[in-house]
């Protein structure tokens, strides 16, 4: 399922209305985010992998109430990125949606901050671990070296700490003090 689709009408089962993801929008400097990430980057990469996953199970989950939630496809590519570049915290992803391009192009210049990343990771890490298996078998055939290396780290490391929502150093930090 695509993000970039046009907003649907309401129904009694798509009562949801998520922020809106637009990455192509143009701004006066830059035109557009996309000028200054090149074609071939990791970002891009994530973004179309993670726009190809059936999320219709994750969808149906969320009830509409409260504030907009952002679209689980863009925190799903968001977790695969910092996973592949080994970035775990949640602090340091919200800070990275300001400071860096790549993050910026995921977030579509929005800014979740650490609390929904942290939540959105524990609520989801079943579908997140099915994800990520999907995608390192879809894209192996394809993939160079670089992509290829960052899916075995995320498959080892991210979640084996998001499980516990620390990474194996900071436990060892927490048992050694």
């Amino acid at each position: 399922m695509s993000v970039r689709q046009e907003p649907e009408k309401k129904t009694a089962k798509n009562a949801v209305e998520f922020v809106t993801l637009d990455r192509d929008t143009p701004y006066l400097l830059p035109p557009s985010i996309q000028d200054y990430l090149p074609e071939d980057h990791l970002a891009r990469f994530v973004v179309e992998m993670v726009d190809s996953l059936d999320m219709r199970r994750m969808l149906g989950v969320y009830a509409g109430k409260g504030k907009k939630p952002y679209h689980p496809a863009m925190l799903v590519a968001l977790l695969f990125y910092c996973y592949a570049t080994g970035t775990f915290s949640s602090r340091k992803l919200e800070k990275a949606t300001y400071d860096s391009i790549a993050y910026r192009y995921i977030c579509a210049n929005t800014h979740p901050d650490h609390d929904t990343i942290a939540s959105f990771r524990k609520r989801f890490l079943e579908e997140l671990e099915g994800f990520l298996v999907r995608c390192a078998i879809s894209c192996a055939p394809i993939a160079n070296e670089f992509v290829f290396a960052s899916y075995h780290v995320i498959l080892r490391k991210g979640i084996r700490m998001s499980r516990s929502g620390t990474s194996p150093s900071q436990r060892r930090s927490a048992e050694n003090p």
